[in-house]
């Protein structure tokens, strides 16, 4: 009888095991243009961390416009921390900067599965090519930005380019 008791609790357990290890955690390359990239990922769904990757030689073509990166940015919202607002890599130092910089972020999930799906927002500022920034002038910089849904919701997702 006791060696029965404790075979139903390893295969119990063990079953707990690969249930919990099938929705663990995933990650997923959100977004990429170039080495420009998001990324994204859900962690034992209790947290997310995120991250976002700028170089200023990457070339967006925006309206008929070339630009070049300025700078990546990342949100989270919604969930169990409240807004993390943007947060900003470093600025490139002009279109032929060939650095990478990058930002990343962890986020609490809430446990509340009433509450609204917490959400990641990733994005690029740009600037035309022939534009030299000056510390404080932000007339023509421009975004890419997207929001999606930061749980496994992203399974399958591709967003538009």
């Amino acid at each position: 009888m006791k060696i029965m008791k404790r075979a139903t609790a390893t295969v119990i357990g063990a079953a707990m095991l690969i249930g919990a290890g099938g929705t663990a955690a995933y990650a997923a390359l959100v977004y990429e243009h170039g080495n420009n990239k998001a990324w994204n990922s859900e962690l034992v769904q209790l947290y997310y961390y995120g991250r976002v990757q700028a170089q200023g030689s990457e070339w967006w073509n925006i309206d008929g416009q070339q630009r070049w990166t300025v700078s990546g940015f990342l949100r989270y919202y919604n969930g169990g921390h409240g807004d993390t607002g943007r947060l900003y890599t470093a600025s490139a130092s002009g279109r032929n900067d060939g650095t990478i910089r990058q930002r990343d972020r962890y986020y609490g999930d809430t446990l509340d599965p009433a509450a609204d799906s917490t959400r990641f927002n990733y994005g690029w500022s740009t600037a035309p090519l022939n534009e030299v920034l000056v510390a404080g002038d932000d007339a023509d910089l421009r975004e890419v930005s997207f929001t999606v849904p930061a749980s496994s919701e992203l399974d399958g997702v591709t967003p538009a380019k």
